[in-house]
């Protein structure tokens, strides 16, 4: 998959091609059923399959003090983008300025003069320019003007809910994996980088892994059964996020216990798939009473992450 920072000089062999123009925040069941049409279209029409998307997104410049954490990272977005066989991804480096451009603008400079595009398939929620003044209506009205074939994809319902990227960011708040990934399709995957800790975890014979440098949204604190990427290699992984309120220690931290792992991983990346929220975080009279629940953790966590499903 080809990845385009910039509208100069866009490869020719991309134009004339049919597009998706959004955020893809999450890529949830309604992203990928724009995916999978925009994917159909493509090739029945043997024409190149693109995305255009912002990096960062709009509102992280618009509102950065309200702006809701990302659910994927550019990296993780760029690798389901792939996985859904588009074959030009537009990372649109956004500016303030850029997004001061009108509805008008923004089709006449970007759909039809750098990407020359043939056909537009969006969700039935798209909208665009200055102030988000465009309307699939209106983009429908601008397409037909052009020659441009245009098709709105209607929206995803799950449970009798509607998906959305805000949806699973309140399942992932309140602790809900299940209805998250649901919505999702698959596990939700948080990644980090693995800092030294207090190494706390070691002396009670559960070694756990920090994270840091994590850049999406962190689901309720308590305790999760998990499924870790280290090194491409796998690993079951129960995982705590919040404080450590046995000890008395109060900072957030986000730990991971590799299972059936030793070694030394001081600044690798983690990526951690989760699939089940498994209990509060909560104090325990004893050292011994706590040690005796994480290895009940332990064990639960190797039951869910070997399940054929997960």
């Amino acid at each position: 998959m080809k990845i385009v920072h910039s509208l100069d000089h866009f490869p020719p062999q991309f134009q004339g091609g049919v597009l998706a123009i959004g955020k893809f925040d999450g890529l949830h069941r309604g992203h990928v059923r724009i995916l999978k049409r925009l994917w159909e279209y493509a090739r029945d029409h043997s024409v190149p399959p693109l995305v255009f998307t912002f990096d960062p997104l709009p509102g992280q410049i618009l509102r950065p003090e309200t702006a809701p954490p990302l659910l994927v990272t550019l990296e993780q977005k760029m690798e389901l983008l792939a996985d859904y066989g588009v074959e030009c991804v537009i990372v649109y480096p956004t500016t303030r300025e850029f997004l001061l451009c009108s509805a008008r603008q923004f089709f006449e400079s970007v759909i039809r003069r750098d990407l020359q595009a043939k056909v537009i398939i969006e969700g039935q929620n798209f909208l665009f320019g200055n102030n988000r003044e465009g309307t699939p209506e209106m983009l429908g009205r601008f397409c037909r003007e052009s020659g441009i074939v245009f098709e709105t994809i209607s929206p995803c319902q799950w449970n009798g809910l509607a998906v959305s990227s805000s949806a699973v960011r309140s399942f992932l708040s309140e602790g809900n994996i299940s209805a998250a990934n649901e919505m999702l399709t698959r596990p939700y995957q948080v990644t980090g980088t693995v800092v030294h800790g207090e190494h706390r975890g070691r002396t009670l014979g559960f070694p756990t892994a920090n994270l840091e440098k994590i850049g999406t949204l962190l689901p309720r604190t308590g305790i999760y059964a998990c499924l870790a990427t280290l090194d491409s290699e796998h690993y079951p992984a129960a995982v705590h996020i919040g404080t450590n309120p046995t000890f008395g220690v109060t900072p957030f931290k986000m730990e991971v216990h590799l299972l059936d792992f030793s070694g030394l991983i001081y600044g690798k990346t983690l990526k951690v798939d989760f699939l089940e929220r498994l209990r509060d975080t909560t104090a325990y009279p004893s050292r011994e009473a706590l040690i005796d629940r994480m290895n009940h953790d332990v064990e639960q966590t190797r039951m869910i992450a070997n399940r054929p499903s997960a």
